[in-house]
């Protein structure tokens, strides 16, 4: 069986870190059936009417990306058909690419909608290849509803309607995008984590201070970074026994180094260690007495599973699909935007009030989230749909 993978996000020389959830995913999967996985995206800095096409083997599979020039005016209606007609030849060469050296998929697996199911909804009606869907965007959270235009609802109806099968991260976007009127076989596969790579330590580095972890794009809008630091600031004026770290990179990284400074936090407290790889990630990670979550809005967090093999509790928000996964026994859950909530709970997670088996986190992660534990779950409905 070969599954053409078609992912709206992956990791590209645009950005690394980009779709990196929906990577993991693939390389779960391709454990189990062979994978292509062909990635369209714009590019400012080509040539108008310029299409760059770049074949990799990565994590043991191909990946094919397709870089066409990016359409930057705002023409009324005009723009929307230039990015949708640049788009599809993109996708379409691509496309003849993969069938050229790896011959036509059997099944077709679009991650998010709603562009990049067109393809796969001309391969079902011209080939009769069946194709499903993943869904990991928070932007379908009932308490967001960022995905809007009645044409690409009208589209998105449509295409989850002929999909043999949806699958969500959560069962918190399955209900969101159910109130949006999208009707198919949904069912719930989790993100997953590299249970070999991220797992606990086994000496922690010799300190007197505590290492308290956060891990993201650094933006205010979702993550709320900006709470974070607040109320590491009130945090910071009853004590000193901890540091902040802040691993990953975005647009507003620098605004939140000058937001720290403003808030006169000690430099030796809070470090920015921007992009890392994941080897690092998961050495600090495995170093930390906690993962800090304070996001506004959440699918599912993948490094909340990624502390969960390691064995460390986390501290998050009652957003999204994090209270479907964080019990007592495996951290803290608080209100969004609480800033004295997160402080409180930052401090009882110094003092040791709350007791965390480290073993059992980890088993849990292992059950639920673990490479091969995933890939079953989407060969299985693979198997069911061919």
């Amino acid at each position: 069986m070969q599954v053409l993978m078609l992912p709206k996000w992956y990791p590209s020389y645009l950005d690394k870190t980009e779709g990196n959830y929906v990577e993991r995913h693939i390389t779960a999967i391709a454990q189990q059936v062979s994978v292509v996985v062909l990635y369209v995206h714009s590019d400012a800095n080509l040539q108008r009417g310029e299409y760059q096409l770049k074949e990799s083997i990565e994590n043991n599979y191909p990946v094919i990306r397709v870089f066409f020039k990016k359409h930057t005016r705002n023409l009324p209606l005009l723009s929307n058909i230039i990015r949708f007609f640049r788009f599809t030849k993109a996708q379409w060469k691509g496309y003849t690419h993969v069938v050229k050296g790896f011959g036509k998929p059997h099944i077709t697996h679009v991650h998010h909608l709603t562009r990049t199911t067109l393809l796969a909804l001309f391969l079902k009606y011209v080939y009769q290849i069946p194709f499903l869907i993943t869904e990991h965007w928070s932007g379908f959270l009932s308490e967001r509803k960022a995905y809007k235009g009645w044409l690409k609802i009208l589209l998105a109806r449509w295409a989850v309607k002929k999909a043999s099968c949806i699958t969500c991260v959560s069962t918190a976007i399955k209900f969101g995008m159910q109130q949006m009127g999208l009707r198919g076989n949904f069912e719930v596969i989790p993100n997953v984590v590299n249970t070999t790579l991220y797992k606990p330590s086994g000496k922690r580095t010799a300190t007197s201070k505590k290492k308290i972890i956060h891990i993201s794009r650094l933006d205010t809008h979702v993550k709320n970074v900006a709470g974070i630091l607040q109320a590491t600031q009130q945090l910071a004026n009853l004590r000193s026994d901890f540091e902040l770290h802040f691993i990953g990179d975005g647009a507003e990284a620098e605004k939140q180094k000058q937001l720290a400074l403003s808030l006169e936090l000690p430099k030796e407290m809070v470090t920015f260690h921007g992009y890392k790889s994941e080897q690092e990630v998961a050495a600090l990670l495995a170093d930390a007495a906690c993962l800090v979550i304070f996001s506004n809005y959440e699918s599912q967090s993948c490094v909340m599973l990624e502390a969960f093999a390691c064995g460390i509790p986390v501290i998050g928000t009652r957003v999204g699909g994090i209270p479907e996964l964080l019990t007592p026994g495996r951290g803290i859950l608080i209100d969004k935007k609480d800033v004295n909530g997160l402080c409180l709970a930052m401090e009882s997670i110094l003092n040791n009030t709350c007791q965390f088996d480290c073993k059992s986190i980890r088993d849990f992660a292992i059950a639920h989230f673990a490479q091969q534990v995933i890939g079953k779950s989407f060969s299985q409905i693979y198997d069911n749909i061919t």
